[in-house]
């Protein structure tokens, strides 16, 4: 298997007994309820992409294609981000709306992963501040 210069980032593609890639170089994990972890499947299928096209395509193609990665992983874990928010503070969409100032429209699909970009750090500090969830990065 190829390695890419994103090791430094955690990206390493590598594959597992079942034939599934990860990109943290160790089999995907499911969270319960046998879903993979959205995050997780982004980061996977960037480090699987890159790794595969890196003899293929030139520099400046390889750099379009991390930007379409990292925007999609915005996606997928302000989705993440929004439905946690949503969720712990038992709130109804028109109620955190309310509250943080950002529209129930916006809310909605930011949770579905209908927005075609991740949320704005406000949007996510203004509904974390609204619900009274805080938000924290994973330690590790």
């Amino acid at each position: 298997m190829a390695h890419t210069d994103f090791e430094s980032h955690g990206a390493v593609a590598a594959e597992a007994d079942d034939g599934s890639i990860n990109g943290f170089g160790e089999p995907a994990q499911s969270l319960s309820g046998g879903a993979v972890d959205p995050v997780k499947q982004a980061r996977i299928a960037e480090a699987a992409l890159l790794s595969e096209l890196e003899g293929v395509l030139s520099e400046r193609d390889i750099g379009r294609a991390e930007a379409g990665a990292a925007k999609e992983t915005a996606r997928l874990m302000g989705m993440q981000i929004v439905r946690n928010i949503q969720k712990h503070s038992g709130m109804t969409l028109d109620e955190l709306s309310k509250r943080s100032g950002v529209a129930v429209g916006t809310i909605s699909r930011l949770a579905t992963g209908a927005r075609g970009t991740g949320p704005a750090l406000w949007t996510l500090i203004a509904l974390s501040q609204a619900g009274g969830v805080p938000l924290s990065l994973p330690e590790g």
